[in-house]
Parts: structure tokens; C-alpha cells; sequence
């Protein structure tokens, strides 16, 4: 009776062995079968994230945007009324701290929404004119005359 309780100790560690070891081939056999497509699966992911990431980027740039061009929309209205409706690009550039080139690119692109005019200074500086029922035209800018008459003479 010990012979039999010994094998009988013996084969049922054997047989967990054998199932393991047949389990275990199993995985890696159904693993290796698996991985292009779980491969495939992960690619796909990280490609959808990163696409929503570059949405979100550019839909936080366009507001970004948005909220600049409406920050210098009234800068530009305020300036207009405070100016009589005649502005330089250095009243706008200094007003924005921007750069001359924007605020005469800026300046422009207004000039043409809303049908500027221009005007020169005896300095040869450019003004844009930009009128409304709201500010009244004057013949000559206020700032300009007191210039001219505090000026001496020159022979």
C-alpha cells in the first residue's frame, strides 16, 4: 500500500506540471498569434490621442487668437474716439506694445474695413483717418496746429 500512495503522490504533481507547462504554451502560442493586433491596436490609440491633443492645440490657439484680435479691437475703438479719429502707427504701437510692422499691417486692414482716409503731417508722418457720424471731421487735427504755431520761424 505505500507503493500505491507514493505513485499516486508522484503523478499528481506530474499532472500539474503537464497542464501548466501546457497552459503556459498555450498563452504564448495565443500571444504570439495576438501581438500584430495588439500592436496594431496600441498604434492606433497613441495616433487618436495624439490627433486629439493637436484639436485641442489648435481649438486653444483659435481662442487665443480670437481673444487678442477682440483685446485690439478696443484698444483700436477707444484710441479712434480718444484721437478724434486720426491715429498714427506709433500712437497704435505704443497703445498695443506691438511692433510698427503689426500695428501698420493692423492699421491697414482696418483702413480698408472701414474706408479710411489719409492724411500727412508737415513731418511726413501718416495718419489714418477713420471717421463716424459719433466723431466730428475737423479741417485739421487740433495736436498739429498748436505744433505748428509753437514752432519758430524758420529763415
Amino acid at each position: 500500500m505505500s507503493r500505491r500512495r507514493s505513485s499516486r503522490i508522484f503523478a499528481q504533481p506530474l499532472t500539474v506540471l503537464v497542464v501548466g507547462l501546457f497552459v503556459l504554451a498555450f498563452a504564448i502560442a495565443l500571444l504570439r498569434l495576438l501581438l500584430p493586433f495588439l500592436m496594431l491596436g496600441s498604434v492606433a490609440y497613441i495616433g487618436w490621442r495624439f490627433w486629439q491633443w493637436q484639436q485641442q492645440r489648435s481649438q486653444e490657439q483659435e481662442e487665443a487668437r480670437q481673444a487678442r484680435e477682440r483685446q485690439l479691437d478696443g484698444i483700436f475703438y477707444r484710441l479712434v474716439q480718444e484721437h478724434r479719429g486720426e491715429l498714427s502707427v506709433l500712437d497704435f504701437a505704443m497703445e498695443t506694445h506691438s511692433s510698427a510692422e503689426f500695428a501698420k499691417q493692423f492699421l491697414d486692414r482696418k483702413a480698408i474695413e472701414f474706408d479710411a482716409q489719409f492724411k500727412t503731417t508737415l513731418e511726413g508722418q501718416v495718419l489714418y483717418c477713420f471717421y463716424s457720424q459719433k466723431i466730428p471731421a475737423q479741417p485739421a487735427s487740433p495736436r498739429h496746429e498748436t505744433e505748428l504755431s509753437e514752432r519758430p520761424e524758420q529763415n
